[in-house]
């Protein structure tokens, strides 16, 4: 009797050992299989992807030449330069056909000028506009049969508007702020004559709250120290903000221009720390680009 227990035994843990095996034998084929589907995922997504890809890619191409196919014109430009105070807008472009006793217009907003040409084949148009930050110029073939229009893509000014520049702290707590344009078209333009206000607005950190503003001082850059953006019509202003770092403030600069083209620039130029119970101090300035911001 108790070699038959002794063998009972045995065989149940025999049993056991295989149904193990078999477990761990199935648990890894299971693991396999989930490797293996996850890596038919993979490879059917990247293969779903680059037929996207494909599908979009020649969707585009078929746009882009219907639309071609459909456009009046072979080809067309637009370019500006700040003028006076505004833009003067020049398109430039080149009718695939022109029909008898057609006239050829060309309309920005609700300006509208006859375009001229040379040559027979390019068509110039010359319109100066308000400031603002886009154009969208319409071609007009007009005659006494009716009327072929095209609307351009719209055309960014905004660029035209931006203005570099650098501060820095001089002696006795004078903050300089040098203003360039970068593009010559601007130099000799409204910038070099624009005489807005700039304005040095001090904010204190510790609870954003308004501590006051300076109207800065137009003058000439200090003679050791050599600006970055002098070129193109730079500008230097300065403002003494002595009676602002007296009060041991923790405080940011803003600077702030309302410029009479119809837009704003206002950015973080400089910061200052002081500390009159320890007689400590710290200030940092920098530079930049400043965007309009249009209202």
């Amino acid at each position: 009797m108790e070699n038959l227990s002794k063998k009972v035994a045995v065989a149940a843990l025999l049993f056991a050992a295989i149904c193990l095996w078999g477990m761990f034998s199935l648990w890894n084929r299971v693991n396999d299989l989930e490797t293996q589907v996850s890596r038919m995922n993979g490879d059917l997504s990247g293969r779903l992807d680059t037929i996207y890809s494909r599908i979009n890619r020649l969707g585009s191409d078929i746009t882009g030449q219907l639309n071609q196919q459909a456009s009046l014109l072979s080809s067309s430009e637009v370019t500006a330069v700040y003028e006076n105070g505004g833009f003067l807008v020049t398109v430039r472009f080149t009718p695939k056909v022109i029909e008898a006793g057609e006239r050829v217009l060309v309309q920005v907003d609700d300006q509208q000028v006859e375009a001229q040409t040379q040559d027979g084949s390019v068509y110039t148009a010359t319109l100066s506009i308000p400031t603002q930050q886009s154009i969208s110029p319409i071609i007009s073939f007009v005659s006494s049969a009716g009327s072929r229009q095209e609307a351009l893509s719209p055309y960014s000014l905004e660029e035209l508007l931006v203005l570099d520049y650098e501060s820095w702290w001089g002696e006795a707590s004078q903050l300089y702020l040098t203003l360039g344009s970068r593009f010559e078209s601007i130099t000799a333009g409204a910038w070099a004559q624009m005489e807005p206000p700039v304005l040095a607005i001090v904010e204190n950190n510790a609870d954003e709250t308004l501590v006051g503003r300076v109207t800065m001082t137009e003058g000439s850059i200090p003679q050791d120290y050599e600006s970055k953006v002098m070129v193109n019509g730079g500008r230097t202003f300065y403002a003494d903000l002595t009676s602002f770092r007296e009060q041991g403030l923790s405080a940011t600069v803003y600077l702030e221009i309302s410029a009479p083209n119809g837009c704003t620039y206002r950015e973080q130029i400089a910061t200052f720390y002081d500390n009159t119970s320890n007689q400590s101090s710290s200030a940092s300035s920098g530079g930049g680009s400043l965007y309009p911001i249009w209202e």
